[in-house]
């Protein structure tokens, strides 16, 4: 190890992962396996190796410049390729790596190939079949848990590449199922699959990549998928777990957080509905128990989405400006101003469809931007423009507008993280509100940026917040000059949660880290985080040793949350003339 990386020093558990790499190694077992360490515990630390033969790392696009850092860090002799940019850019890369096909004889040679999940996500060819005539020794998946679909374009094109050995690194393993850990499994020993196929080197796989049949006739084994007797899922998780020991590596930060990093405590902010939001989340529910018709699960998934919404920002919605005489006014202006643009193929009809998409918040944001473009048109577009007031009206923002400021004036730096960029938007005017200073990054900066981002959040400590979308910052980023992170809207998979909080409770980090969950009670909130509470549970029960409930499919639980929101509000006293006037409890069930 020492000879590889002369400068590292790792700590005890991670010398025992490398060891145990190491030993599927041994005596040609090529046995390929899953790293998955709690997020947080240095798994993008290189992966060494004595083979000369190069390695192909595949990551997502955001962590891309942390990985070449560590590499130049930690292994600074050993020859990395960047495989990133534009058409131009590859082509010039692919030019100098030309000189390290097989069968050429050079001093220096390649050591790693770095590349990004995109090259492997589209029906475009061109980089993968310039890849493939490289023959890697080791193929490494950063995230791994990206691969749980075997039907996906990532996962076929992966499985299609030549490599004597494999290794998914992803903390996250299990997030919903037990069918994503088959695939998993499958992805890295092909031989559970009925349609892998061995190349004719001994220990490579070159899997045609179509799915995982022999996976799923096996997972029908351990599980009954839709459904089974008392004590099946447990009886079940504990056969999963014998399965798949010999190919996991997991330690936990409670197992070693001695070793590395300070404590990470969990808070759930249950902010109270004020009347306005309650009369917006209620008219919801109302309009719906009015109808009396049976809706199909797309408008089932729509009426719950409008619910989160209403639970989160009732300005996520569209409540005002709605009569006939107002939205026309409003189509006429924003095509007379070119909001939309002045080609000739626009006309008023396409505009007021437009309009029908737009929230509240979207209505205020294309006045402000008229009237930004040309002051003179405000005696018009005043009329649509929201005050601060109304902007940060929603139980959660009320909380934050005192939160925040007890938070900074206390010396905590603050990850805060929502799934909807229009969420970020109006967290963007709180912050300019209180006069915060704050950074942002979501699904639209540029990956070549998000690293210098970081940098100057870690090294400017005047920055106090850092303001990130649940996906695109919560995935590899490391931001532990951050102690509080602040998740203000749940993901469906909890471990995706996991991951955003996970970005400042990581090795390097100093201070006790606090995680606040904000949770709007009496809301469809308080029903997700119940879900991400048993789909943890059933994590625990097959990647650790506590027990857990029966797993829970995602459209099932919106069907499962929407009863329980409609039923609630039909058991509400204030309710007792809609119960009368509108459905029993019988007939909203077959609503639903």
């Amino acid at each position: 190890m020492k000879e590889i990386m002369p400068s590292v020093d790792l700590a005890e558990y991670q010398l025992l992962g490398v060891n145990w790499m190491a030993g599927n190694k041994i005596g040609g077992m090529n046995v390929n396996g899953i790293l998955a360490d709690e997020m947080g515990l240095g798994n993008t630390t290189p992966q060494p190796t004595s083979e000369r033969r190069p390695h192909l790392i595949v990551v997502p696009a955001s962590v891309l410049s942390n990985w070449m850092n560590e590499f130049k860090k930690f292994a600074p002799h050993m020859n990395v390729v960047k495989y990133y940019g534009t058409q131009n850019e590859r082509q010039e890369i692919q030019e100098d790596m030309r000189r390290w096909l097989p069968g050429s004889k050079v001093k220096d040679p390649l050591d790693v190939v770095l590349t990004t999940f995109s090259y492997f996500s589209s029906e475009k060819g061109d980089d993968r079949s310039f890849l493939r005539k490289f023959k890697f020794d080791y193929l490494v998946v950063d995230e791994g848990h990206t691969l749980k679909n075997p039907k996906g374009l990532r996962y076929k094109n992966l499985n299609k590449f030549s490599s004597t050995h494999r290794l998914l690194l992803t903390g996250t393993p299990v997030q919903n199922s037990p069918k994503e850990l088959m695939s998993l499994l499958c992805f890295l020993m092909p031989l559970f699959d009925t349609k892998a196929k061995s190349s004719k080197r001994k220990g490579e796989y070159d899997d045609d990549g179509d799915g995982n049949d022999g996976g799923e006739r096996m997972l029908e084994y351990f599980v009954h998928l839709e459904g089974g007797g008392a004590g099946s899922d447990e009886t079940a998780y504990r056969k999963l777990k014998q399965l798949f020991a010999p190919f996991v590596l997991r330690r936990k930060k409670d197992d070693v957080l001695s070793q590395i990093m300070p404590p990470k405590t969990r808070k759930v902010e249950l902010v109270p509905m004020d009347e306005a939001t309650q009369s917006t989340y209620d008219s919801i529910l109302a309009n719906h128990v009015k109808s009396k018709a049976s809706i199909d699960f797309v408008k089932q998934k729509h009426l719950f989405t409008e619910l989160r919404k209403a639970a989160n920002h009732p300005l996520l919605l569209r409540t005002r400006h709605l009569d006939e005489a107002d939205t026309d006014k409003l189509a006429h202006l924003l095509m007379k101003y070119g909001y939309f643009g002045y080609e000739d193929s626009l006309t008023l009809k396409k505009v007021t469809e437009e309009l029908e998409k737009f929230s509240d918040y979207d209505v205020h944001c294309a006045a402000v931007t008229l009237i930004e473009e040309n002051p003179e048109r405000q005696p018009h577009l005043e009329q649509y423009t929201l005050l601060v007031d109304d902007l940060f009206c929603s139980p959660k923002f009320v909380r934050l507008r005192t939160l925040l400021p007890e938070l900074v004036g206390k010396g905590h730096r603050i990850l805060l993280f929502s799934q909807w960029t229009r969420v970020l938007d109006l967290m963007h005017n709180l912050l300019e509100s209180l006069d915060m200073k704050f950074m942002r990054l979501d699904g639209s900066t540029a990956v070549n940026e998000r690293q210098e981002m970081i940098d100057t959040f870690t090294e400017d400590s005047s920055i106090p917040i850092f303001l990130l979308s649940t996906r695109a910052g919560g995935m590899g980023l490391n931001l532990t000059a951050a102690d509080v992170c602040i998740l203000h809207d749940l993901d469906f998979n909890p471990f995706n949660d996991r991951q955003a909080e996970d970005r400042c409770h990581r090795i390097g980090q100093k201070k006790p880290v606090t995680i606040l969950k904000m949770v709007t009670r009496g809301t469809v909130d308080e029903a997700i985080y119940s879900l991400q509470e048993r789909k943890e549970r059933m994590n625990e029960a097959i990647m650790d040793e506590k027990g857990a409930k029966k797993k829970n499919d995602d459209n099932e639980a919106i069907v499962e949350i929407m009863k329980g929101a409609v039923d609630q509000y039909l058991k509400s006293p204030k309710k007792a003339s809609a119960k009368a006037s509108s459905a029993t409890k019988s007939e909203t069930i077959k609503i639903i």
